[in-house]
């Protein structure tokens, strides 16, 4: 599979990709593999998932 610049993708853009960058998403692939599960967007997000779903 083709490894695009995430910034390739229409509606991204470069303002978008540069943001997505910290969180070390880069490439078409690496934003599929970031995304793959719950935890692992909350991560790129920059949360974790115990204060997620800590009970109030």
């Amino acid at each position: 599979m083709a490894s695009y610049k995430i910034a390739e993708i229409e509606g991204i853009g470069e303002v978008y990709a540069a943001k997505l960058q910290p969180a070390g998403i880069k490439t078409v692939n690496d934003f599929l593999e970031k995304g793959r599960t719950c935890r692992h967007r909350l991560i790129s997000a920059g949360q974790s998932p115990a204060e997620v779903f800590r009970p109030n």
